[in-house]
């Protein structure tokens, strides 16, 4: 009897502070071992294209325009250098650290908005808080959360935008539009294949739209159609300043010269070297060797749960639509490269935005698989978080016992061990 009690009032105080635990002890985490990172590859070049915009904006310097990075999203290294000025950071090694604490806290704000985004979409904050430990112990994620400078900040900012797409679908109101307009400007002027986030939205509206027979929902949704794109290129010709002379231009110049961008280094794959065009499968089996396999597990679930549950006549229709986003945000960049056959190197690093939407669907089959279980059998659906938890104390272990160098993680899918994986893949970039 004590027992029971005494288990029951552990169940109520994570239920009450399991949130604030769990981000407080990230947030300390972070704030004390995000010096333990070295300067990564790009690091020099970023910086200087921070410097580049920063100089443009504040002293007309046209030189932005000559550079080979003008087409590259300035918005996270503009920030940077302007908080390094503001904050008269001067010395080199101080100016990197600080960039790499920045990284961080964009990453924890983005977990933070992730949270926000599952607990929308699970109506739990349990579940939403296992989708974000499912992030935070993804060794090659967290690596790259504290030092890389383009692909963490286009992950956040992409979370902001889905956590807006939702929100604007739920409520339907100009400020929320806003909101949503100014996270997906972001995105883009990050890393610009987060544009795919914008015919989503308006292909999202237009579905609403349809469903709806109301006269004045119709009009309000009518309305925000026609300003979503005008107040989207607003927000991204601000954060994008070169997108000042000419936005469409330059946003087509941008596409055509990021997508095939040159790369004049060759890349280890599956145990050959390679220049460009590599093969359709690049990033998928990226994806499938440096992914934790108990999130590779669910995520097979979670899609096959999925699927049943957009062909549900008895589910939601929010539901419904909530799924198909993320099934949308998760396959369509995927198979944009592929068909686009996009130049894509240094793992799959590009492509990280598409990971939290990974994520869900893997918390989404693990859910599937406790609830159908927890009908037929409560101590069976128990175990499954049990074991779900146990099974990530390895991951776990590997980002303490490789630290700082969890970006090399790899799954047993790559090899049975690192000399074995080192001749087949790359391994620190």
């Amino acid at each position: 009897m004590h027992s029971k009690v005494a288990l029951e009032d552990i169940f109520s105080f994570f239920r009450k502070w399991g949130v604030t635990i769990f981000f407080t002890a990230f947030l300390l985490l972070g704030l004390m071992i995000f010096r333990d990172y070295g300067m990564y590859w790009d690091d020099p070049a970023e910086h200087a294209h921070g410097q580049q915009v920063y100089n443009y904006i504040f002293h007309n310097d046209q030189s932005i325009f000559s550079s080979i990075s003008q087409y590259h999203g300035p918005l996270f290294e503009f920030i940077s250098v302007t908080l390094e000025k503001f904050f008269r950071i001067t010395d080199t090694r101080d100016i990197y650290q600080f960039r790499h604490l920045l990284v961080f806290l964009t990453f924890y704000s983005g977990v933070f908005l992730f949270y926000r985004l599952c607990r929308n979409i699970f109506s739990s904050k349990a579940w939403a808080l296992m989708a974000c430990l499912f992030l935070v112990l993804s060794p090659k994620i967290f690596g790259h959360a504290f030092y890389n400078t383009k692909d963490i900040p286009a992950m956040a900012a992409c979370i902001a935008s889905f956590f807006t797409l939702v929100n604007y679908l739920d409520e339907k109101s100009l400020l929320h539009l806003f909101w949503h307009a100014l996270a997906c400007a972001a995105f883009v002027a990050i890393r610009l294949n987060g544009i795919f986030i914008v015919p989503l939205t308006i292909i999202a509206m237009v579905c609403t739209y349809g469903a709806h027979d109301g006269t004045k929902m119709k009009r309000r949704i009518s309305i925000d159609f026609c300003l979503y794109p005008l107040v989207f290129l607003v927000f991204l010709s601000c954060m994008w300043p070169i997108l000042l002379s000419g936005p469409i231009y330059h946003l087509i110049m941008a596409f055509k010269e990021l997508s095939h961008e040159p790369w004049y280094g060759t890349v280890l794959y599956c145990g050959s070297y390679w220049r460009m065009n590599l093969p359709w499968h690049y990033v998928p089996l990226w994806i499938l060797i440096s992914t934790p396999l108990v999130y590779v597990f669910y995520l097979i679930i979670g899609l096959f749960y999925g699927s049943s549950t957009l062909h549900d006549k008895r589910t939601l229709s929010r539901d419904k639509r909530n799924i198909a986003i993320i099934f949308v945000w998760f396959f369509l960049p995927i198979a944009a490269v592929i068909l686009l056959h996009s130049h894509v190197f240094d793992s799959w690093r590009h492509m990280y935005f598409i990971y939290p939407a990974l994520i869900v669907l893997a918390v989404f089959g693990m859910r599937s698989a406790f609830t159908s279980t927890f009908r037929a059998d409560r101590t069976v659906a128990v175990a499954i978080v049990v074991v779900t938890i146990v099974v990530l104390l390895p991951e776990a272990w590997f980002m303490v016992r490789n630290h700082p160098f969890e970006d090399i993680y790899f799954n047993r899918l790559a090899g049975r061990n690192m000399p074995e994986i080192a001749k087949r893949f790359e391994l620190d970039y």
